[in-house]
């Protein structure tokens, strides 16, 4: 869906083995997702690559400090430094993606009250003086929470970040025409024509009137 709309769909892959194997391969909405707009086609090639939006509460970042994946210093600067949000509402990016449920009949503003704070993280990774990194951060106050060379986390130094191009790929802009920026001038003549047409009906269906203005002074 994202794809015929976008021209690209994102997914996010990775896995973990503890208690046990579990792969997990996530949709990524491409209003979160940021990367070098002219690194082309291949994700590998780019020098970075973000995702947004990703909120987790207070209780996530103490259990992932407790865990060790979070810095736990860092987790704990976070916390003393943050105002609270009781609601997702952060940026133009968020209120892109409200506006697009709002178009559905939606209000997600009345129904995400959480009763705690929320925090809005970034994760990617990006490349630094020869090396890439996996890095978790928060939006608001740029503290970080995770930085570690990308193979520790992945076994290797490629994004997690996978995408498919549609219909096709551009060698050179990642962002390519998908089917919905292809079909829109067609779509938006076929809109103007059909509303001509029914503008031409519904006046031809009138009942036009001649009226003598000398026995109504006052028309």
């Amino acid at each position: 869906k994202q794809a015929a709309i976008s021209g690209r769909a994102i997914a996010k892959y990775y896995a973990e083995s503890d208690p046990k194997y579990c792969p997990y391969l996530q949709n990524v909405d491409y209003l979160d997702f940021h990367c070098e707009p002219n690194g082309g086609g291949h994700l590998d090639d780019h020098y970075f690559h973000w995702q947004e939006n990703i909120f987790r509460s207070k209780e996530d970042l103490e259990a992932g400090a407790k865990s060790g994946w979070y810095e736990s210093a860092q987790v704990n600067f976070l916390i003393a430094s943050y105002a609270s949000p009781d609601f997702k509402r952060n940026n133009d990016i968020y209120n892109n993606k409200t506006a697009r449920y709002a178009s559905l009949g939606l209000d997600m503003e009345t129904n995400n009250y959480i009763g705690g704070t929320l925090y809005n993280l970034i994760e990617g990774d990006t490349y630094y003086q020869g090396k890439k990194y996996h890095v978790i951060l928060d939006k608001n106050t740029n503290i970080w929470l995770r930085c570690v060379f990308l193979e520790e986390d992945f076994g290797n130094d490629l994004t997690p970040f996978i995408s498919f191009a549609s219909p096709q790929e551009d060698a050179f802009n990642f962002w390519s025409r998908g089917p919905a920026d292809q079909i829109k001038p067609i779509a938006e003549s076929i809109r103007l024509n059909l509303n001509e047409i029914l503008n031409n009906n519904r006046k031809r269906n009138w009942d036009m009137k001649a009226v003598d203005s000398s026995m109504f002074p006052d028309i």
